[in-house]
């Protein structure tokens, strides 16, 4: 593989087209691409090619999002226009690309994409004298401000709170 082929993939991957898609469009096997890797300088390409494609990928999002959805127009017999439907299935397709990608980010990228959940509580003083009563209380708390920010813990979704002592 040439310098030039490989720069043409990194270029695409930054782009946001898929690895696979962007080393066949170049007819070089995915083997041969990720054999170039072993390369620290063509590795290091390749990921920040891999972060501007979640970039890229969240850049989508928005544009799919923004699209206008399809109508129907239904006229009476003198041609005015008396109902104007959007087209449910074109609806749920956007959302399911919408959401598929969005799933994709929180995955690839949580800390820049995910849904962040937790609550970071520091407490300078006052909590090494707490029995273990008192502390099971005060994580109860934490808990119910938590629930009510979020509008109610799901089920199998308990909020995380550390009560460990700090060392």
């Amino acid at each position: 593989m040439t310098p030039e082929v490989f720069d043409a993939i990194i270029a695409a991957i930054a782009s946001g087209t898929a690895v696979r898609k962007a080393v066949s469009e170049n007819k070089v096997s995915s083997q041969t691409f990720y054999r170039a890797l072993s390369d620290p300088e063509c590795e290091k390409r390749y990921a920040r090619a891999k972060e501007a494609q979640l970039d890229a990928v969240a850049d989508e999002i928005i544009e799919i999002a923004d699209e206008s959805p399809d109508t129907t127009e239904f006229c009476d017999r003198q041609g005015n226009v008396i109902d104007i439907r959007l087209d449910s299935g074109y609806v749920a397709w956007q959302r399911n690309r919408i959401e598929s990608r969005k799933w994709l980010l929180a995955k690839l990228a949580p800390k820049k994409y995910g849904d962040d959940r937790s609550l970071k509580v520091e407490v300078s003083h006052g909590i090494t004298g707490l029995s273990p009563h008192e502390l099971l209380r005060a994580r109860d708390t934490l808990r119910s401000i938590i629930a009510a920010r979020d509008g109610g813990e799901g089920p199998g979704e308990p909020a995380l709170i550390d009560v460990s002592p700090i060392q």
